[in-house]
């Protein structure tokens, strides 16, 4: 029975979608473009056996970042360039973004990742989508539990006599 129960288990935790809720108070976006980012940001990095995008808290981050790093110029293209994006979307399903269905939503989430190929299209996706990148993998949560990254080196040690069959010093890790 654990056999079979196990992977069924396992196939039904991996489909979930984070809560299309923001429990937070944006600062740069309105309530309705933070839930799209956050949607946007889930679609691209969903649950799995690692946290969604949303669950370390791009969506929180991205509007930190446009709010206090961007001038007021790339402010208002990132704005610009999210409402343009979320009009197509309402053009193509005839309904908002944050009210599409999960597969109208990733389809044209994917429509928008084969557009980056083109050089010089989809300028803001391709920043909104490097920014949820950066946001997921520099996340505390990430980097300490999903990543083997060690922010501080060992002890270097050059030039030292290797003999087959020694452990290999790589960072405060010892491999092999």
């Amino acid at each position: 029975g654990a056999l079979i129960s196990l992977p069924v288990a396992s196939s039904i935790l991996a489909g979930c979608k984070a809560s299309g809720k923001i429990d937070w108070e944006p600062a740069f976006f309105t309530p309705d473009e933070a839930k799209a980012v956050q949607q946007v940001a889930d679609i691209i990095l969903p649950r799995s056996s690692s946290p969604a995008a949303s669950d370390v808290h791009v969506p929180e981050f991205i509007d930190l970042i446009v709010m206090d790093c961007f001038n007021s110029e790339q402010q208002n293209a990132f704005k610009t360039g999210l409402n343009k994006m979320l009009g197509e979307f309402r053009e193509k399903k005839t309904k908002d973004f944050i009210n599409g269905n999960e597969k109208d939503q990733t389809e044209f989430i994917i429509s928008m990742d084969s557009q980056l190929v083109n050089p010089g299209s989809g300028n803001f996706y391709r920043t909104l989508k490097q920014l949820i990148l950066l946001g997921y993998f520099t996340s505390e949560e990430i980097m300490q539990n999903h990543l083997n990254y060690h922010a501080i080196a060992g002890q270097h040690i050059g030039c030292i006599p290797y003999k087959e069959g020694d452990k290999i010093f790589v960072d405060n890790n010892v491999v092999g």
